[in-house]
């Protein structure tokens, strides 16, 4: 019998880099918008339940966590609103545990990338 998707995302999400794998399939534009829809939702159940532990320690990689805020500010701009809205809630869940201390640049990437002559904005 074949694995389930969820079980076989399970077993996908202990391997390094999955987080950023799903980055790149929410920002490929050659894939199915649904696709790239529940690639943000999984990334974002993936890093609500993976971000940090109990004690505020990072649970994931250091250069996993520099690329994943380095990428996904841009990202979600770039995104269709449906998944806009998940990868805000991702950003606000990373923030809830980083932002001032460990996510310094936020605001500035905030206020740089906001634009009045881009309506995504």
């Amino acid at each position: 019998m074949p694995p389930t998707a969820e079980s076989a995302l399970k077993q996908e999400q202990v391997k390094p880099q999955y987080s950023i794998q799903l980055l790149n399939i929410v920002a490929s534009e050659a894939l199915p918008p649904k696709t790239r829809l529940a690639a943000s939702l999984a990334f974002k159940n993936f890093i609500r339940n993976n971000y940090v532990n109990a004690e505020g320690d990072y649970k994931l990689p250091a250069d996993e966590v520099k690329t994943i805020k380095q990428q996904l500010i841009g990202l979600m701009i770039a995104c269709p609103p449906s998944i806009q809205s998940q990868l805000g809630e991702t950003i606000s869940i990373i923030a809830d545990s980083d932002f001032w201390q460990r996510w310094d640049t936020l605001t500035q990437e905030l206020v740089d990338r906001f634009s009045n002559t881009d309506p995504k904005v």
